[in-house]
């Protein structure tokens, strides 16, 4: 096949556009799940009873102190779940989410590692990216994505999206939120922690100032509350906790990595010969 009459109507400078931002995000993905996959690697686990003030790694057990929650979405039990309603604003390119209502609730509860527990600040587990919230935690989820005739789209089922219509939704649902969001929203997202759930936390140690003498022996306090790092940037959310263990979070990095480093790479690379054999012919 000859490429000369598609090189000669599309010059370097519309190559560029095309492949240069998908080599851009590539590279950067590779970058930040690196800087993900030493971060972990090189910050030790701290065990609770040895916690300071400042960023640490933690591993436990998150256990319930308090009744049991029930996740508005899929009504399973829970200690802490949290809830996002979005809608779609625009069309097409310039289409983006708009999170217009968030809830997070939890019920008492501290993680406990064998040598003492501790807290999570859970309110600092959301964050925003552009119109957007997010939520800091990787634990179960479920959600559903509505068209404009209020039926759930068909996506892969590897997102874990359901089937069905608004109108199938939890009575509840509608109950506590409101018929209004519920037929306004687009999107419906939803993430929640079971009761005896391990965790792997990433955040920043702060001491809890009790003044109660009493403790019951068989249930400590937590000494240590769990939260968000006060000098977290931008595009860091200061807190992680997952329900994936360290190992398979550091093995999905160094994959994520691995990926994206050679497709940013390959895409850099057919660039530059595609920029070459254009300067050559033109």
């Amino acid at each position: 096949m000859n490429f000369t009459p598609i090189l000669g109507e599309m010059p370097g400078t519309i190559w560029i556009w095309i492949l240069g931002p998908f080599a851009i995000i590539a590279l950067f993905l590779a970058v930040a799940s690196l800087l993900s996959y030493r971060k972990m690697k090189f910050t030790p686990t701290t065990a609770i009873k040895d916690l300071q003030e400042g960023k640490v790694e933690v591993k436990g057990t998150v256990q319930a102190r308090g009744p049991l929650l029930e996740s508005p979405l899929s009504r399973s039990p829970c200690v802490c779940y949290v809830l996002f309603l979005d809608v779609t604003i625009g069309s097409g390119k310039h289409s983006y989410n708009h999170t217009f209502f968030h809830e997070i609730k939890s019920t008492s509860l501290v993680v406990e590692d064998g040598t003492g527990v501790a807290t999570i600040k859970t309110d600092d587990l959301i964050w925003e990216s552009g119109k957007a919230k997010h939520v800091a935690l990787l634990a179960h989820n479920n959600s559903l994505n509505f068209d404009q005739t209020c039926l759930a789209k068909a996506p892969t089922s590897s997102f874990g999206i359901q089937y069905g219509q608004k109108i199938d939704l939890p009575n509840e649902l509608y109950m506590n939120l409101g018929t209004d969001r519920i037929e306004r929203c687009d999107d419906i997202r939803e993430v929640y922690l079971k009761d005896g759930d391990p965790l792997y936390i990433q955040g920043y140690a702060r001491k809890i100032h009790s003044d109660s003498a009493e403790q019951d022996h068989s249930k400590p306090k937590p000494q240590w509350e769990i939260g968000a790092n006060p000098k977290k940037g931008k595009w860091n959310t200061g807190i992680w906790v997952s329900i994936k263990s360290e190992e398979e979070s550091m093995a999905t990095s160094y994959r994520v990595f691995k990926y994206a480093l050679t497709t940013g790479l390959f895409l850099s690379g057919l660039l530059i010969i595609i920029l070459l054999i254009c300067n050559f012919i033109l």
